[in-house]
């Protein structure tokens, strides 16, 4: 459901056009689909102002084999929540440090993100799984989250 300025308007492709008037004074919120899905327009999610909620290590640390070596990296997990009118909002990715000879040790995205969050189009339809999810890892990707999950975790 999206709040237009007086009145919640149920946007998912199950919405029958139904409409719903807030609570006088109640915070413009946001509330899930039948499938637990937030649906939004990308343009909506860009303006979404996200607030950490919590990062951590990866108990176990991974290792793989390359070229007959083993290499182990440092990873974990974070969730990012939104504020204010896109309360219930939730976006969350795991990561990894890699070095990059250039810049050092970097954190980066590792995988695709986990949300509630469903993108929809310009007619109101979902984006489907793997687009939507693309299009979330794309948004993570131009966040500034790096130094408040690192700090979360004493790294840095």
């Amino acid at each position: 459901m999206i709040y237009t300025g007086g009145e919640w308007e149920d946007e998912g492709p199950k919405n029958n056009g139904q409409k719903v008037t807030p609570l006088l004074g109640a915070p413009a919120v946001l509330s899930s689909s039948p499938d637990g899905f937030l649906r939004m327009a990308l343009t909506d999610l860009l303006s979404v102002e996200f607030t950490h909620l919590i990062s951590g290590l990866d108990e176990k640390s991974s290792s793989s084999e390359r070229h007959g070596e083993s290499v182990t990296w440092i990873g974990g997990y974070t969730e990012w929540i939104g504020s204010d009118s896109h309360v219930g909002v939730s976006l969350g990715w795991d990561w990894r440090l890699e070095v990059c000879p250039r810049s050092g040790t970097q954190c980066v995205r590792f995988g695709l993100p986990r949300s509630n969050i469903m993108l929809v189009d310009a007619e109101h339809q979902d984006y489907g799984w793997n687009r939507n999810l693309h299009a979330l890892a794309t948004v993570v990707d131009a966040l500034p989250w790096t130094e408040q999950t690192l700090s979360a975790i004493e790294l840095c």
